[in-house]
């Protein structure tokens, strides 16, 4: 149904979100991406325009920027950690300022606050 990103069809009532990994962004995957850049801006920017233009909704997993600890004491996935919270809320904020309609996380409440701009 979708290739590169791309939808092949508009939303219907059966079929209203995209659901991506964060590598469509940064193929690298959240584990081993480098600096935020223009390009990676970009690139999330490309993809959720183009899914909004069909009518989708945009929903990216899993953003987290946890310690190591962290994946022992809730059992947090170590692939979707970004190493800190610095970096995390670099994608955090250039989510909502490229369009982003949902972001999964397991730090919802740490989120939220970088969200709301507090």
């Amino acid at each position: 149904m979708f290739a590169m990103g791309k939808p092949d069809r508009n939303a219907d009532n059966f079929c209203r979100w995209i659901n991506y990994d964060w590598k469509a962004v940064e193929p690298e995957g959240q584990s081993k991406a480098g600096a935020w850049s223009r390009e990676d801006a970009a690139r999330l920017k490309a993809l959720v325009d183009n899914a909004h233009q069909r009518g989708y909704w945009v929903r990216f997993y899993t953003l987290n920027g946890h310690r190591p600890m962290d994946i022992v004491l809730h059992g947090w996935t170590p692939s979707y950690n970004f190493g800190s919270a610095e970096a995390v809320t670099l994608r955090w904020k250039a989510a909502k300022a490229a369009g982003v309609d949902l972001v999964a996380s397991d730090q919802y409440e740490e989120c939220a606050k970088v969200l709301r701009g507090n």
